[in-house]
């Protein structure tokens, strides 16, 4: 498996567990490459080893067959991380006070020109 491969699956795995979402790690065995099934542990270790910032293992990389599996699942985080997650969003420039005193969230395209 090339690097960029690997980037690509890391990256887009790093997308789900952000959203809090499980990821399962697979890598599938052709012909003869069951005869060297070390080099799917490395590529399973390696993903997991970029990923272990924002997640824990849940299963240990296993055979089913043909395929090398893992299971990832998101760390929980604390609240305060979520809080200024959250604090961030309502002081994005998307959110803007109308008239009334309240929060609207305009899409992109309705933002309101900024006043100078």
């Amino acid at each position: 498996m090339d690097d960029h491969d690997l980037e690509t699956m890391v990256r887009r795995a790093r997308e789900f567990l952000e959203g809090n979402d499980k990821v399962k790690l697979v890598v599938r065995f052709k012909g003869r490459q069951m005869g060297h099934p070390e080099f799917g542990h490395q590529v399973i270790g390696k993903a997991i080893t970029s990923l272990s910032d924002i997640s824990k293992v849940d299963k240990e990389a296993h055979f089913e067959g043909r395929q090398l599996i893992s299971m990832l699942s998101p760390q929980k985080r604390k609240k305060n991380e979520e809080k200024q997650e959250e604090d961030k969003e309502i002081n994005s420039p998307q959110v803007q006070d109308n008239q009334n005193g309240q929060s609207l969230v305009l899409p992109p395209k309705q933002r309101a020109p900024k006043s100078e």
